[in-house]
Order: C-alpha cells, then structure tokens, then sequence
C-alpha cells in the first residue's frame, strides 16, 4: 500500500498520521487525537476567535502533558468539557481543515499565545464561578473565558 506524504510550511502530512517538525524534536500526532483537540476547540471555543481556541488547545494540551494521557482522554474524561455529553453536530471539512491548521500551528510553535496563559490548565465560562477556580492561580481571561494555572 502506498503512502501519501506532503510536506507543507513545516508540517508533514502522512495517510494516518500528522508529523510537526518542530525544533529541535520532531513531533507527531495521530489524525484521532488530531481530531479530538480540533473537536474540543470548536465546541468550546468557536465563538471565541483564533486565540480563544488556541487557548482551549493548550489547556488540553498542559492537561495531557501533566498527567501523561492522550489527547482524547482528557477531552473526553468524565464531565470535563460538557459539550461531550451530548450529541453535536459535526463540523464542515472546509472549517476542520481551517482548525486542523490552528491546532498543528500551536503544536508547531507557529503561533504564540500570551505569556500568562501558556501554563492554564483549567478554564471557565464567565457566567459561572466553580469552587476549584477559588484554589487555582488566576492566568487571565480571554471574551468568554476564565482560564488558570495550576
């Protein structure tokens, strides 16, 4: 079976499997967990522009990193992101495309995102005020979200 592979601004697309060259390691991630931050950010953060989502995408990222789980398991742990516990609608490929590329730009270190908010690992909408943010360090909050460190 043949492979498709291409090479774009960095980023090195294979038939399952997206490859970030970033400096000075090399990282890959699976179109699956791809497809779970892509998931993540829409749902939560659609209506929040470039950065909002961005900033979802770190939050999952720092998660995942913290507990040494995928991508798609801290998306999808119990009652943490509520838009999984009800069916969505599916998001159109010209838009997935546009969010694939936003996520891979973060994972690539093609785009930078404030400071304060580069260790965030929970996060809030405004119209709430959960008992764990009273125990997290503030980072800042961006439109509709509340995000923390800690």
């Amino acid at each position: 079976m043949r492979s498709l592979i291409v090479f774009v601004f960095g980023i090195l697309f294979t038939l399952n499997t997206v490859h970030v060259a970033a400096m000075p390691a090399f990282v890959s991630i699976t179109k699956k967990q791809l497809t779970c931050l892509v998931d993540n950010a829409y749902h939560e953060a659609m209506a929040e522009g470039k950065l909002g989502r961005l900033l979802v995408t770190q939050v999952v990222l720092n998660r995942a990193k913290l507990k040494e789980e995928s991508y798609c398991s801290i998306v999808y742990a119990y009652k943490q992101f509520s838009w999984t516990l009800a069916k969505r609608k599916s998001i159109k490929p010209e838009l997935r495309k546009k969010l694939e590329y936003e996520v891979l730009e973060l994972l690539h270190n093609m785009v930078k995102i404030p400071e304060d908010f580069k260790a965030a690992t929970h996060f809030h909408t405004i119209s709430v005020k959960p008992d764990w943010s009273k125990k997290i360090a503030y980072a800042g909050t961006h439109k509709n979200h509340r995000f923390y460190a800690g």
